[in-house]
Parts: C-alpha cells; structure tokens; sequence
C-alpha cells in the first residue's frame, strides 16, 4: 500500500531494447528500479505482458530467473530474440554465410502466407522479390533456434520501413497523399544487422550471469505455473482502449 514516485532523469542505457518496433513499449528504467529494489539476484521475475521484452531484459541483468508471456507471436520472437544467449561472434560468423547465399531477389514471387491476397499492395516487386530470397537464405543457414530467430528478429525489423506503408501511424496503411518512397531491402537489413551486432555485444558486456529465461506464448488469465514460484511480478498491462496491437 505504498506509493513510489520514480525520477527518469537519467538516461537509460540502449542494450538491446532497440532491436525491433513495438507499441506502447515499457520504459526500461522503470522495471530496472523495481527490480533492483524488490527482488534481488536470486528472485524469479514474471511478466505476464511481456511484449517486446523490455522486463525481461532487465531482469536479465538482475535476477536468477525470468519469465516472460504473451499471446503474440511476434511479441514472442521478439522477446527470444532479445535474450537468448547468441554471441556476436557467432551471428557475425552467419551475417558472412549470408551475405554469400543471398545475392538476388526471388524470380518467382509468391505471397509468404497461402490465400493471401493484394500483397503488392504493401510492396513493390523488387523490395518483395529481396525479402522473399532473404527468408529463404536466413531458412537455409545451419544455424540454431536461437540464432534463427535472432535473424528473423532483424529481418522482421526493417520489414514496416521497406513496405509502401506510411512509417510515422500507429495503424498500418499505404498513404493516398502523402506518397512513400521506402529504402532499398539489402542496405537497410546490412545496418539493422550491424546495429544488432553491436546491441548484443553490449548486452553481453553488461548481462554478469547465465540467468535462466523462459518466454511463453499464452495466455495472462491462465498462467501454469507451480504455486510460490515466483518472487516478483513486473507488467505493463496492454493499452487495450488506445493501442490496437493486431492492427499494428
């Protein structure tokens, strides 16, 4: 029953909070502060709203174990991503076989989903022709999981900006006035992927033990987990009368 007033005037540290778009993002100093003071090295943090991961990240650095739901996919993704334990090392290692396999765009367009319709809508041919033979190379690498999903993290990140969408809305639209002229896919993956690198390898400078992670796509009203076996909970709960999070 106590109420705390949290100053936010200094300025947070990027780690890896950056690596993809998301709405409504948590303020990572805020479960930082929480963290530090209500849970300790060996306390097991939850965040039943995950999202992008922002808690998870900073528990990361702080706490034993940290656990992490959603019932977003993307969100999901995002979130293993984010703190899975990939080096820098070793992505850098499959950006090389990367930059080796994926040379061309697609000849042979087909929509990434069956029954999906009016997809050049959202993109030109060239820009879809360069994602589509991306996805496939990124398929294609003898990687892990974990570094699978780093790269779907990144390849996923640049998707909005390379799309005829409008890049300032909330909501995903292609603009009748205001015409788009989006950046070329290769360029702007190569400097997603080195500003990735370059998270990673200052999450890993800062990240003082091998905490366990668990993300899981579910359900907040049903969470199965065993009785007392959490020591902290740290949510933001979904914007659900402003943020339409499906939309966008």
């Amino acid at each position: 029953d106590e109420l705390f007033s949290l100053s936010l005037s200094s300025k947070a540290s990027a780690l890896i909070h950056s690596l993809h778009r998301f709405p409504a993002k948590y303020i990572p100093r805020i479960p930082a502060w929480v963290i530090d003071e209500f849970a300790g090295e060996r306390g097991v943090v939850l965040d039943p709203f995950c999202g992008s991961g922002t808690t998870l990240v900073e528990a990361l650095l702080r706490s034993q174990e940290v656990i992490g739901i959603d019932c977003d996919p993307l969100a999901c993704l995002i979130s293993r991503a984010k703190t899975s334990a990939v080096t820098a090392a070793r992505i850098q290692q499959l950006g090389a076989e990367l930059h080796r396999i994926w040379r061309k765009p697609a000849a042979n367009l087909a929509p990434p989903m069956p029954n999906l319709i009016n997809f050049g809508h959202w993109y030109s041919e060239r820009a879809w022709g360069d994602l589509q033979a991306l996805l496939l190379a990124i398929r294609a690498l003898d990687a892990s999981q974990a570094e699978t999903d780093f790269l779907f993290c990144i390849f996923s990140s640049i998707l909005r900006w390379v799309s005829n969408a409008d890049d300032q809305t909330q909501k995903t639209y292609v603009s009748g006035t205001l015409e788009k002229n989006p950046p070329e896919v290769g360029p702007l993956f190569w400097r997603a992927f080195e500003k990735a690198i370059a998270c990673l390898e200052e999450l890993t400078f800062v990240r003082r033990r091998p905490s366990k992670v668990s993300v899981i796509m579910g359900d907040a009203a049903d969470i199965r987990l065993p009785s007392n076996s959490v020591d902290l909970i740290v949510t933001s709960p979904p914007y659900l009368d402003s943020v339409d999070y499906m939309y966008n």
